[in-house]
């Protein structure tokens, strides 16, 4: 663990988590289901780092957000998501109606920034250099980055201060093209140009590797500063994994 890391787990300050949400909300399922934010990725993920003491802000690089339709239907959170978003009161909803611009944060202030997938996210990072720009700085600082499902092309569009993506010559893993045929979206990427992140990472020379099981597993890959994970089912353990790795606990 780095001196950053360990500051951190030994300060009384609450140490800060940033989730970072793709911007985009619109057209993309060919029934005409919109897509955007995975929320299944960002709640599971936000019950952890509240339970554990983080301080956590939500932005986005417009401070513009949307679920994916589809992923607010999810059968495994229906009932307590519904709960909570007709809860105005309840935490989740007070952070996401203060959602932050991204450009008006500074990276040093987090040790963590944790990016939840949704097919929004290929619509948005590879082409959002306010959300490069944050990640390249947070990166320089030796912050932990958290990125689940189609979130992680965030890291192959970002690059270090090499010249070099994020991923490159690094261990992680992600969606791939087996993914896309199962959630019944690979004509609509192709039809996009959107590539898995698995098809990504292999041309810039990450070292992608794919889950052994499709779906039902957590698949997570920790590899430095990156803590990958394969498909939504690994938002909580990514977050877990991230949350000893600051804490320095084993719990």
């Amino acid at each position: 663990m780095d001196e950053r890391h360990e500051a951190a787990g030994e300060t009384s300050e609450k140490p800060k988590v940033l989730f970072l949400l793709n911007s985009y909300y619109g057209p993309f399922y060919d029934d005409g289901d919109n897509t955007g934010v995975n929320v299944v990725d960002l709640y599971e993920a936000f019950k952890v780092f509240e339970e554990n003491g983080f301080d956590i802000v939500i932005a986005s690089d417009t401070g513009d957000y949307g679920f994916d339709d589809k992923s607010f239907r999810d059968p495994a959170i229906v009932d307590e998501t519904q709960s909570i978003f007709s809860n105005p009161d309840c935490s989740l909803m007070k952070k996401l109606k203060n959602i932050a611009r991204l450009d008006r944060l500074n990276p040093s202030d987090y040790v963590i920034v944790y990016i939840p997938g949704g097919y929004g996210c290929s619509f948005d990072f590879p082409h959002a250099k306010v959300v490069q720009d944050f990640l390249y700085r947070f990166y320089e600082t030796k912050g932990i980055i958290c990125a689940v499902a189609q979130a992680n092309i965030a890291l192959a569009y970002t690059t270090n201060s090499d010249g070099q993506a994020l991923c490159t010559n690094r261990r992680v893993t992600g969606c791939t093209w087996k993914d896309e045929v199962q959630n019944g979206v690979l004509n609509v990427m192709n039809r996009l140009n959107f590539y898995s992140f698995g098809h990504i990472a292999e041309n810039i020379g990450a070292i992608f590797e794919s889950p052994p099981v499709y779906v039902e597993d957590p698949f997570i890959v920790e590899d430095g500063q990156l803590f990958t994970g394969s498909n939504t089912n690994s938002a909580k353990g990514v977050a877990m994994e991230a949350v000893r790795a600051v804490l320095n606990y084993d719990g």
